[in-house]
């Protein structure tokens, strides 16, 4: 992959991220990593606003915004191995409760902290 196919698209603290559509990658500072066509739509919401209600993120997966526990499980899946993913790179998702999900630096995220411990 050339990295010209790359678009700069946000930047997370000192983390500059770009994007590759044709590859479904990102480029998180020069570290490359690809990602299923499911989890990349996830993630593109996911880089275009700072925190995004689950029902968002439920539409891109399943074109409708349903709630009922086999979409759920499914949406947290796929949550789970972009978290993965990303865990290399500093970067992962933040659960806001109730809400949605949110992109920060994984020193943000309550959940390494306690794996820490």
């Amino acid at each position: 992959m050339r990295l010209r196919h790359f678009t700069p698209c946000r930047s997370i603290g000192a983390y500059q991220i770009s994007r590759s559509d044709a590859h479904r990658a990102l480029l998180i500072n020069e570290e490359l990593i690809t990602f299923t066509p499911t989890e990349y739509r996830l993630l593109c919401i996911l880089l275009t606003h700072e925190n995004v209600e689950d029902s968002r993120l439920l539409m891109a997966i399943f074109s409708k915004p349903s709630k009922d526990r086999c979409t759920r499980k499914t949406l947290e899946r796929h949550i789970d191995n972009i978290k993965s993913k990303l865990r290399p790179t500093g970067l992962s998702l933040r659960r806001i409760y109730r809400f949605g999900y949110a992109l920060v630096v994984a020193e943000e995220d309550p959940e390494r902290a306690a794996e820490g411990m």
